[in-house]
């Protein structure tokens, strides 16, 4: 079967997992790359001495990896452009007994192509007992790789504490990259993400140690939860799931219909990158009426524009449908039409810190793998201390540390202030406030 960009993009579950294969698609990444010009098969590198066997049938659609996805993997796609790209790399070679008789036995069978397959289940009603039954086993198979990973991350936790964390910091890249491969191949992205991020902290920070102890403590918080997960209700066992990267269909967040008619107000508009250069953006709402925090969280592939566009400060009257009953924030807008600033008088905001943090460790209670909170605090003043580092106070005189703010920011922020006290929205993760913006009379000033 000849392959193209547009067929192999075809067959790939969605854009992330492209997008993580074009970086598998160079030859250092492989150990081995054969042929015998009816099946190509390859070894991809996780550690030195530990691979995943990738082969791929050319007479047919049918393809096989190691690693045991449910789904077309990042390494079948990988290898695939690859060999749509190079096929010169990939050498003449006997094939194995143990391919050739794969090889065999799908050759028996009726091809069943990824693309089709994709297509079906697409087209297939949920509420035929087959559907759900096939969606469950894909659920229990997630779930058995789910499980594999966090006692790998159990293991590797323990044998780094084991040998101390004054090692920590001498060790290879390779040390950080093979468990968070591990973690992205076992469905648990967000655990891999947090890894990444660790290291960062660990090579950038002299103070790391003890923010290392308390993302340790993050780590095995997680473990517990996941092996303990039948204590929990239905509801809570989502939020964990959701907390470990599980993803949510649009389709299946507007059957659930939780959703609330207001006038939202845009407050916030955080856009960054994420650790794997993935740029995101976070928009958050409240509603003038119900006074309820809303979060539109987008990703962009490949650089691409997002799809919807909004204003800081712009009130927009919809539908808007949440994720998750318990500690709902996210959501989606049934549409994003902005109208005239009429309802800003309306919006809310806690007096001080102190109320703040009160609502933080409420919600916390409700969902433990809360990643961040947004505050709102309406009288809060800032200064530059002896050090030159910007700090804050509120109404109270009470003071929480700040996210590093770039200088461009920090004299933004104190040039639109005035030295008065000034409403502000952040997000709060537990340790820091991370600013994102302040209201003037009637003005917003983004801070990110």
């Amino acid at each position: 079967m000849y392959w193209n960009p547009s067929k192999i993009e075809a067959i790939a579950p969605n854009k992330a997992s492209l997008r993580r294969a074009k970086l598998l698609a160079k030859s250092s990444q492989w150990a081995q790359l054969s042929t015998d010009y009816r099946v190509i098969w390859g070894l991809s590198t996780v550690l030195e001495h530990e691979h995943y066997e990738v082969r791929i049938s050319l007479l047919t659609n049918h393809h096989q990896c190691s690693c045991l996805s449910n789904t077309i993997c990042k390494h079948i796609l990988g290898l695939l452009l690859l060999y749509q790209k190079s096929s010169a790399l990939f050498k003449y070679r006997s094939c194995p007994d143990s391919i050739d008789s794969w090889l065999k036995n799908q050759q028996l069978g009726p091809a069943n192509t990824p693309a089709k397959t994709i297509k079906k289940s697409k087209s297939t009603s949920k509420s035929t007992a087959s559907a759900q039954r096939a969606k469950e086993k894909r659920w229990q198979n997630r779930l058995e790789l789910m499980d594999a990973g966090i006692q790998a991350l159990e293991l590797w936790l323990t044998d780094m504490i084991r040998q101390g964390l004054a090692n920590v910091p001498i060790e290879d890249a390779a040390y950080w990259s093979y468990i968070a491969a591990k973690m992205m191949d076992a469905k648990l992205p967000a655990i891999s993400v947090y890894l990444k991020e660790t290291q960062s902290m660990v090579q950038q920070s002299s103070d790391w140690s003890g923010a290392m102890l308390e993302r340790i403590g993050h780590l095995f918080f997680w473990i517990q939860s996941f092996k303990n997960r039948g204590q929990l209700s239905e509801s809570e066992q989502e939020l964990l799931y959701i907390s470990l990267g599980k993803t949510i269909q649009k389709k299946t967040v507007l059957a659930q219909n939780i959703s609330l008619i207001d006038h939202w107000l845009v407050v916030g508009i955080k856009i960054g990158n994420t650790i794997d250069k993935q740029l995101y953006r976070r928009v958050w709402l409240q509603g003038s009426s119900s006074h309820k925090m809303a979060l539109i969280e987008d990703f962009s592939y490949f650089n691409n524009p997002f799809e919807q566009q909004y204003q800081l400060g712009s009130i927009i009257h919809s539908r808007l449908y949440f994720y998750n009953q318990t500690a709902a924030w996210r959501g989606l807008l049934e549409q994003a039409d902005s109208i005239d600033k009429t309802a800003l008088q309306n919006w809310s905001s806690f007096a001080c810190f102190e109320t703040a943090l009160a609502a933080f460790h409420k919600a916390i209670v409700q969902n433990p793998w809360l990643r961040f909170y947004p505050f709102i605090i309406r009288d809060i003043a800032f200064y530059l201390d002896a050090k030159n580092k910007l700090q804050c106070l509120d109404i109270q005189n009470q003071s929480l540390p700040i996210q590093t703010v770039s200088e461009q920011n920090i004299w933004q922020l104190l040039a639109s202030s005035g030295g008065q006290a000034v409403p502000l929205m952040a997000e709060w993760d537990g340790q820091q406030l991370k600013p994102i913006s302040i209201l003037l009379d009637t003005k917003f000033i983004p801070l990110s």
